[in-house]
């Protein structure tokens, strides 16, 4: 057996998720809200629209995820081609009015929009001021909207290009059309996307999880921090833990890795779907992840799951999203 490819498990912070654990009643200072609701759109590119007092009122309202190309005709003449449905792109924008406290910019608390995905070239703006544009459509971003802020009303506007087709081999409509977030953090704040697990050890009468964390600190001096990680059974019984520190200098990210040891591990099944829940703990956060721990290896073209034979049985599903479909 030449390959063999242990179990792994990959966690993205992505804000505070209920779990059925004695650590989730923390009160946290992280927040992730939906933002998809109470935007205004429009299929235009006059001059102007970033602007937070430009003339909305006339705009259609409409709430998120949005792809205004199902929205248009078929034709063999739209350039976007067979590949792409036939259907229309062009030029769209999206703006929405919001209140910001002002106890959210005391402190030094960071504000972020995150993006799930905007099809195609996209800008963002904050009260007329560019955030940065995203040229690619299937990826998601952040954007540290904290130091364009003020207390009292904002408005975000997003300009959508997708008049250059074809350029896709399937159909990718138009516009924002994955959810929207605000997350409100501390100064130092575990990083986006700062968790990532893996088990380079599964075994019947042992496991180990490796967790690595990182940790931003975005304000002008340097910091010691102390992250502590929790692994808890089905039963919220604490069945491994470990705790590490790091020096963050000022304006950057620092990642540290903790070695959980399990004896006796329940192995995720098909049958038997077992998981625990990985707690993470850190300046009053509490972050729950669920976790499970199995062993896959190909030998002779057979996929063994915990040293059995499996096949595997679904569907290669192109651009869907798990909560309002494709």
């Amino acid at each position: 057996m030449k390959h063999l490819l242990q179990s792994f498990y990959l966690c993205i912070l992505m804000g505070i998720m209920a779990c059925n654990n004695p650590y989730a009643n923390i009160d946290s200072p992280r927040e992730r809200i939906c933002f998809d609701n109470d935007w205004l759109f429009m299929l235009t590119d006059s001059e102007g629209i970033e602007h937070p007092d430009y003339d909305d009122s006339y705009w259609r309202k409409l709430d998120l995820p949005h792809d205004w190309a199902i929205e248009g005709d078929f034709s063999a003449d739209n350039p976007s081609g067979y590949a792409g449905g036939a259907l229309p792109g062009g030029m769209g924008w999206y703006r929405k009015h919001f209140v910001v406290d002002s106890a959210d910019l005391a402190n030094g608390k960071r504000i972020y929009l995150d993006f799930d995905g905007i099809y195609m070239l996209s800008t963002v703006y904050i009260n007329g001021v560019s955030t940065g544009t995203r040229p690619y459509g299937y990826i998601s971003f952040r954007r540290d909207v904290t130091p364009l802020l003020h207390p009292g009303e904002n408005v975000v506007a997003v300009s959508v290009d997708n008049t250059l087709q074809p350029n896709s081999r399937w159909y990718s409509g138009c516009g924002i059309y994955r959810h929207v977030w605000i997350v409100k953090t501390e100064a130092i704040h575990v990083d986006n996307w700062g968790t990532y697990v893996t088990t380079p050890i599964v075994e019947n009468d042992k496991a180990i999880v490796n967790v690595a964390t990182r940790v931003r600190n975005t304000t002008a001096d340097s910091v010691t921090v102390t992250v502590s990680q929790y692994l808890l059974d089905t039963t919220g019984k604490t069945v491994a833990q470990g705790s590490g520190s790091m020096t963050i200098t000022a304006d950057t990210t620092a990642e540290e890795s903790i070695e959980l040891t399990l004896n006796n591990p329940h192995r995720w099944s098909v049958e038997n779907p077992y998981l625990y829940t990985l707690v993470l703990r850190y300046n009053g956060e509490a972050f729950c992840e669920p976790l499970g721990l199995r062993e896959i290896h190909i030998e002779n073209g057979v996929v063994k799951l915990n040293g059995q034979a499996i096949k595997f049985r679904g569907v290669n599903r192109h651009d869907s999203d798990p909560v309002t479909g494709p």
